[in-house]
């Protein structure tokens, strides 16, 4: 069972909030990617390799991408 923790940024640059934007963009884009994938039929360690390396994302964030897209399709 996955947990999550909520939190709040403070004392944030417009840099840092650029970047934090960013990132947030790029994983939920890779969220997405994973999900139409998943409901094409496709493996998720599949889908896996290939977020990491189309999104420039390591390795455990494309693992939590695809997951988070698999868990959407189970509820």
């Amino acid at each position: 069972m996955k947990t999550t923790m909520k939190a709040i940024l403070v004392n944030l640059s417009d840099e840092q909030k650029a970047i934090l934007n960013n990132l947030m963009l790029v994983f939920c884009t890779a969220i997405r990617y994973s999900f139409k994938r998943l409901l094409e039929g496709q493996f998720i360690g599949d889908i896996e390799k290939v977020v990491a390396h189309k999104y420039n994302l390591n390795i455990r964030q494309a693992k939590d991408a695809a997951e988070s897209a698999r868990q959407t399709i189970a509820s």
